[in-house]
C-alpha cells in the first residue's frame, strides 16, 4: 500500500499559490527575527571600535609605568658600531610592542641570530 502525499491547493495555479504562501511565511519569520534583534540592540549598547576615534573607553587599560626595554636583547645580532637610528629606536620605544626583540622565523630569515645555538 502506497502512502499518498497530501498536497493542498490542487488545480491550476496551485503550485504558484503554494510558493507565494511559503514566501509570505518566510518573510514573516524574517521580520519577527529582525524585530527581536532590533530590540536586543536597543537594550544592550555595544562598543564598536573606530566609531568615535577621538574618545577612549573609560574602562580601557592604562599603562602607568612603561617597562624598560632590555637593551642587550634589542641589540642582539647587530654589529658595532650601532647605527644612530637604532639608539633612537631604543630610547623612544617605551611600552610599545616591538617584534625586533622576539625570535622570528628560522633559517636564512633569522638575520639577528635568535635561533642559533
Amino acid at each position: 500500500m502506497r502512502k499518498q502525499q497530501t498536497v493542498y491547493f490542487h488545480g491550476p495555479g496551485g503550485a504558484a499559490l503554494r510558493r507565494r504562501i511559503g514566501l509570505l511565511l518566510g518573510m514573516c519569520l524574517l521580520a519577527a527575527g529582525g524585530a527581536v534583534l532590533a530590540e536586543e540592540a536597543v537594550l544592550a549598547p555595544v562598543f564598536v571600535a573606530g566609531t568615535a576615534p577621538d574618545h577612549r573607553r573609560t574602562d580601557a587599560p592604562v599603562i602607568k609605568v612603561a617597562p624598560p626595554l632590555d637593551e642587550q636583547r634589542a641589540l642582539h645580532g647587530v654589529d658595532q658600531p650601532y647605527p644612530a637610528s637604532l639608539g633612537l629606536f631604543i630610547k623612544d620605544q617605551g611600552a610599545w610592542y616591538t617584534p625586533f626583540t622576539q625570535p622570528g622565523m628560522l633559517g636564512r630569515y633569522d638575520i639577528r641570530g635568535y635561533h642559533r645555538q
